[in-house]
């Protein structure tokens, strides 16, 4: 997806304004940082979903290991069916042997050195509504593969 529809009353919904309140302006940020990296990972015909090893989501977000995993589950409970955005949804899965689940990385820069048979843990998180806000050009792109 190349860009999103931006609600621009987004601040004003209850879910929103309770977020802020805990989070602040750091946090809201740190959302849309979500809501980006999400949508520019959509493919056709994928739910909409980033799923990323632990250190990964805490690396992007600055955030240390406790403090980050607590703000993603926190957007599943501020964010619900009711809301603007739907519900997020995020689940932490169980630690994997990244030798034989490589294709679930989404970063590129993990050096070999990393991967090892280390076990990580991997946060999933999903926003479904994102694939009604496509963008015209996400929209064609979906059309023609479907024809």
């Amino acid at each position: 997806m190349r860009w999103l529809k931006h609600f621009t009353d987004v601040t004003t919904g209850t879910e929103m304004k309770s977020f802020l309140t805990e989070y602040g302006f750091d946090g809201y940020g740190k959302f849309w940082y979500i809501v980006e990296m999400i949508a520019r990972n959509m493919r056709v015909n994928q739910a909409p979903s980033l799923s990323q090893e632990v250190e990964v989501w805490m690396n992007d977000l600055g955030m240390r290991r406790t403090s980050c995993i607590n703000f993603l589950f926190d957007l599943q409970r501020y964010f619900k069916k009711e809301s603007e955005w739907g519900q997020i949804q995020v689940v932490l899965q169980e630690p994997r042997d990244l030798k034989e689940d490589q294709y679930l990385l989404s970063r590129k820069d993990i050096s070999k050195e990393l991967l090892g048979s280390q076990k990580k843990d991997l946060i999933i998180v999903a926003i479904p509504k994102l694939k009604y806000l496509k963008d015209n050009y996400t929209k064609e792109k979906l059309r023609s593969v479907q024809s």
